[in-house]
């Protein structure tokens, strides 16, 4: 009796599911590869959404990461005018200058002191050292300098703004020397920052 009800139940079940599905075959091979198949494919969406999920974590690592360091950045080269603005109060800018070139000497030797693999100057062609020691002669020791006599001078509030809009000469630099693309998200950032050197006036 008990094996005639089950037979019955499950002859109830195949006539449900062939009535809502007529092309299924109602036995028990079919019925253990489509759950097969339904394990597989869940597998597969967890692995999918593991992996997006891993990638997604690293982005966002990454991100934070870089964005920390950039913020740090921005906060050191905020803060050091601030203690130049401060020492050049009673000693003229060729002397902080000089007092300044000091503390950068110190770092490097002690940069080096920590660099475990001291950097290779030989694979350096001469265009490359040319290059580097001309653009250190201009920015560490002209605009230093000039810098230096504009702080002294004027507000701090003001001359930092101001000479940070350095950007908007690398890219007229760009476009005429090196060809590079003008784009209208470009031209819309240095028509920006020409309006914030304005309102400074």
């Amino acid at each position: 009796m008990r094996g005639q009800n089950t037979s019955r139940h499950r002859k109830g079940h195949e006539n449900i599911v062939k009535e809502i599905f007529p092309w299924f075959s109602y036995n028990h091979v079919t019925l253990h590869r489509t759950f097969l198949v339904c394990i597989l494919i869940g597998v597969n969406s967890w692995l999918n959404n593991f992996n997006y999920m891993r990638k997604a974590t690293y982005f966002w690592s990454t991100f934070m990461e870089t964005f920390f360091l950039a913020l740090l950045t921005a906060f050191i080269w905020g803060f050091v005018p601030f203690l130049e603005k401060v020492g050049l109060s009673s000693v003229e800018p060729t002397a902080a200058y000089m007092v300044r070139c000091s503390g950068v000497f110190l770092g490097v030797v002690i940069l080096i002191a920590f660099t475990p693999q001291f950097p290779s100057f030989g694979k350096m062609g001469v265009k490359s050292i040319f290059f580097l020691i001309f653009a250190g002669i201009l920015a560490g020791v002209v605009a230093q300098l000039v810098f230096y006599k504009a702080l002294k001078m004027g507000e701090i509030s003001r001359v930092i703004p101001i000479t940070s809009c350095y950007p908007l000469f690398t890219f007229l630099l760009g476009w005429i020397f090196l060809g590079e693309e003008v784009t209208l998200s470009k031209v819309a950032g240095m028509l920006l920052i020409l309006g914030g050197i304005l309102l400074l006036k």
